[in-house]
């Protein structure tokens, strides 16, 4: 065989990996580089954690960096002394409101101005004047963020 067509030993099976990279998930995983007849099928179990474990922490920081963007709550204080929280997600057209100390989804009606969002005998209106809300047949209250 000539010198250009030999095949140069790798100690990670990925071709594409640069070689720096190769040494550090090898160094990760425990391992010795093997040579002669152990280089073809040698324990790849260190490699595979080492792979999946970098896998799941970049995964981790892609989504958890997100979500916390993709949020947000807001205070009440009602006329009648009620206090509640409502919060909104991003891809989520429901209210999520805490009243009363117990947890109500409101989902989303047609409204002509402002957002309008009932379920559970709570309804929520909320608009540029002014935000009210009625819940377990009490009257219509004035609320303030706060």
């Amino acid at each position: 065989m000539a010198a250009s067509q030999r095949r140069v030993h790798r100690p990670f099976p990925i071709l594409a990996v640069h070689p720096r990279i190769t040494r550090v998930l090898h160094i990760v995983s425990g391992g010795s580089y093997p040579r002669g007849r152990e280089a073809a099928g040698g324990n790849m179990t260190g490699y595979k954690a080492a792979i999946s474990g970098a896998a799941l922490v970049f995964a981790g920081v892609v989504t958890g960096s997100s979500a916390a963007l993709a949020q947000s709550f807001e205070n009440y204080r009602c006329a009648d002394g009620t206090r509640f929280i409502v919060g909104f997600f991003k891809y989520d057209t429901r209210a999520h409101l805490q009243i009363d100390g117990r947890a109500v989804t409101l989902k989303k009606r047609l409204a002509f101005s402002g957002a309008h969002y009932s379920g559970g005998g709570v309804t929520l209106m909320i608009t540029k004047a002014g935000s009210t809300i009625r819940h377990v047949k009490r009257p219509v209250t004035a609320c303030e963020l706060t």
